[in-house]
């Protein structure tokens, strides 16, 4: 099963954005994987989302001032073809 982690700064999206944000990313990892787009198929796909408080994503050692994202895309081994 496809899993995806998402870390942000809190209050770095706005709810809809999120949303919006998810929903693309598990269309990208469904395409990606050659998965169907039935909702029972997509379900497989985990995103697991990572709202950090302030100061608990830092760049240099600093507090940035513009937010920073990270996307972390895990598939099981072997399961994609070249």
């Amino acid at each position: 099963m496809p899993m995806i982690d998402l870390t942000y700064p809190e209050g770095a999206l706005a709810a809809d954005a999120k949303e919006r944000l998810i929903e693309q990313l598990t269309a990208s990892v469904s395409r990606w994987e050659g998965m169907s787009d039935a909702d029972h198929v997509r379900g497989l796909i985990w995103t697991f989302v990572d709202e950090r408080p302030r100061g608990g994503v830092v760049a240099g050692g600093r507090v940035p001032g513009r937010p920073r994202y990270r996307v972390q895309i895990t598939v099981a081994a072997g399961s994609l073809d070249d």
